[in-house]
């Protein structure tokens, strides 16, 4: 993956693939993140509870995907890591 080319380390191409899937992967979560955060309050309003009950919404995703961390790892070793991360990207898009 990584060469030396006259004293400085360059990036092989497979290696920038896997850098761009992970850096949209990143960019996807961290957006899914912020189209939750404007809708606290309506969240608020609709289901009547309080600013400190609506605010867990947004750890609770995380929470989840802690819980299933090694559920999908049992997945990815049955099924392979590209097709659970295909399919959980897939759900994460468009949930």
């Amino acid at each position: 993956m990584l060469s030396n080319v006259r004293g400085s380390l360059r990036l092989s191409s497979e290696a920038w693939r896997y850098l761009a899937v992970l850096a949209s992967i990143s960019i996807i979560a961290m957006y899914v993140e912020m189209v939750v955060l404007p809708s606290l309050l309506t969240i608020e309003r609709q289901f009547g509870i309080t600013e400190s009950e609506a605010s867990w919404v947004l750890p609770s995703e995380t929470l989840a995907g802690l819980a299933f961390a090694p559920i999908l790892g049992r997945l990815a070793d049955n099924y392979g890591r590209k097709r659970v991360l295909l399919a959980t990207m897939t759900t994460r898009i468009t949930k």
